[in-house]
């Protein structure tokens, strides 16, 4: 996978612009696709190209959201349907019993078995945290302004202080010549 954003940048991922759209993009389109994990390309087919400014493909996305995102290989699921058993069927999307989950691997068809999509509640849970998680970056990057004005009007003040100082005692020492 490509470098996350944090290694490139220093910074949230969510400050990036259109990252948002992309995160409530990819959620919904993988808690609702029949089949919990694809391949990046897939994905990529699947969804079109990000929104997110100088992202190029999906798997930048994917990699710098391991919250939501799991990663592994070239396999790329929703972290949450990653948690739920295989007793979906992906090719007749319906749910299984364990009496048929049983069945269809002993008749070799467990690549046809995965997680099932998720509720919407699920996905709208998703979709709030990514939308708080986003206002949190804001937030702190709005706080890193302000506490980097306020050091730098400190750092200013000592200067001036400093240099005050510096003039006092340069026609303090003039004055007795």
């Amino acid at each position: 996978m490509e470098k996350s954003a944090i290694e490139k940048k220093g910074k949230s991922p969510y400050l990036t612009q259109g990252r948002l759209e992309d995160i409530i993009h990819a959620v919904t389109a993988m808690g609702l696709h029949p089949r919990a994990a694809l391949a990046l390309p897939k994905w990529d087919g699947k969804l079109g190209k990000p929104s997110s400014d100088d992202t190029d493909t999906w798997g930048e996305v994917f990699s710098d959201h391991p919250e939501f995102f799991h990663v592994r290989d070239n396999s790329i699921s929703l972290q949450l349907r990653h948690t739920y058993e295989k007793t979906y069927d992906a090719k007749h999307h319906v749910p299984r019993s364990p009496s048929e989950v049983k069945k269809m691997l002993e008749d070799g068809k467990k690549k046809d078995l995965t997680t099932r999509p998720l509720k919407i509640d699920e996905i709208e849970l998703l979709l709030r945290t990514a939308i708080e998680l986003h206002s949190r970056a804001i937030a702190q990057q709005e706080e890193g302004r302000w506490c980097k004005a306020r050091v730098l009007t400190a750092i200013c003040a000592a200067i001036g202080v400093w240099i005050g100082s510096a003039i006092q005692w340069l026609l303090s020492t003039c004055s007795r010549y």
